[in-house]
């Protein structure tokens, strides 16, 4: 991977915490959902990540897994299929693993600056359920499926692809658009729902790494 993928990866957090907060209860909806929804809970997936920055074009491959409430684990994997970042958001909790600089960035979502702010944004982004949202969400429905959120400052997450897994309802297209021209489109490839997650799920595979503080990581971008 270049090194511009984890710059880009990087800067979709900083364009999106630039007017963006982090979840409250508050929503409003241009419409209501219609029919009953079996509740997405547990998430695994392969995932492609393409993304657009100032008219510069790159995709990068990664695993994501959700328990549909406060924990979330995304590895980004190298063009030989190592690790080459991991983040993982425990509650309040955020870990950034970057095995090549032989460190992990570690600290909470209220301290660790705009970096920590990713994990609770990725978790926005994946979850197509009512909760969480983010304050002045719009959402939008068709024909009773989630085609969109849209927050006041212009960031919009889009869903597509919509496809029932088991009595599950989720799409496998979600495409962040950013004000600025910024595109990011995530595809989920073979996604298990609501199945049972590995008890190491959500325990760091970089355990070993030296630790320093994450808004480390802001600075040095």
């Amino acid at each position: 991977m270049k090194r511009l993928g984890f710059s880009a990866l990087m800067l979709m957090l900083l364009f999106l915490t630039g007017c963006a907060t982090l979840p409250s209860g508050r929503t409003t909806s241009s419409a209501a959902p219609q029919g009953p929804r079996q509740p997405r809970t547990t998430l695994a997936s392969d995932l492609s990540i393409g993304y657009t920055i100032h008219g510069q074009q790159g995709s990068v491959n990664a695993m994501v897994m959700s328990d549909g409430h406060s924990q979330t684990r995304l590895v980004v994997l190298s063009p030989l299929g190592g690790t080459y970042l991991e983040l993982i958001k425990r509650g309040d909790k955020v870990v950034v693993s970057y095995p090549s600089r032989s460190v992990s960035y570690q600290g909470t979502v209220t301290k660790g600056g705009a970096v920590a702010t990713l994990a609770s944004l990725v978790e926005w982004a994946l979850s197509q359920e009512l909760q969480p949202t983010l304050e002045g969400e719009t959402r939008v429905f068709i024909e009773g499926h989630l085609r969109a959120k849209v927050l006041p400052g212009g960031q919009q997450v889009s869903y597509e692809q919509h496809e029932l897994i088991g009595q599950v309802e989720i799409a496998r297209s979600i495409v962040l658009s950013l004000p600025d021209g910024s595109r990011f489109a995530l595809e989920l490839r073979e996604p298990q729902l609501n199945e049972p997650l590995p008890a190491d799920a959500f325990a760091s595979s970089q355990s070993g790494l030296p630790v320093v503080p994450l808004d480390t990581l802001e600075r040095i971008l």
